[in-house]
């Protein structure tokens, strides 16, 4: 199975963005197709299932245990859920402020947890495996934006201050996932 045929499946209503489906296929082009190859399917989840972990961005899911080939799965309210206002409080403001996260960082995000769930399908899912996928996703990204992975720090500093208030509400509701 090459990069030119997997299936996109999308699942949920929160975000309406039909550029995540380009941007998804056009990160799949940029996999080796050697690392590509047994992937069947990229899952894209508004929240992660109920029976799945809820602190983690992404899944994978080897040959056989979802389909004949392996799955990819990305969870857009744990990849991008900062960039939501939070219930009750939204203006023009605040949706502007998340068209431009969605635009610089955002579709970043779901790029590189892309290609870290693409690092457990070449190394495997066991926990001492998880060090090779955070390291084959951070190759990869930095291979495919050489440019822009020069000024992460100073651009995810930027990130870190405008979203602060949203990270620290999301960091607390993941850690009861981990207790």
């Amino acid at each position: 199975m090459g990069l030119g045929s997997f299936g996109l499946a999308y699942y949920g209503q929160k975000f309406q963005y039909k550029q995540i489906e380009k941007w998804i296929a056009k990160y799949v082009s940029e996999v080796p197709e050697e690392d590509w190859t047994g992937i069947d399917t990229v899952y894209v989840y508004d929240e992660a299932p109920a029976h799945d972990r809820q602190d983690v961005s992404g899944g994978y899911w080897p040959p056989g245990q979802v389909g004949n080939g392996a799955g990819i799965a990305v969870y857009l309210n744990q990849t991008l859920g900062y960039m939501f206002s939070f219930p009750g409080k939204s203006s023009l403001l605040m949706e502007l402020r998340n068209r431009i996260f969605l635009i610089t960082f955002g579709k970043l995000f779901v790029e590189h947890t892309l290609f870290h769930e693409v690092g457990h399908h070449k190394y495997g899912v066991q926990p001492d495996n998880e060090k090779d996928a955070d390291n084959y996703a951070n190759e990869l990204f930095v291979k495919v934006h050489p440019f822009i992975h020069r000024y992460y720090r100073f651009v995810n500093g930027i990130y870190r201050f405008l979203y602060r208030d949203r990270r620290g509400h999301d960091d607390e509701t993941r850690s009861k996932y981990r207790e």
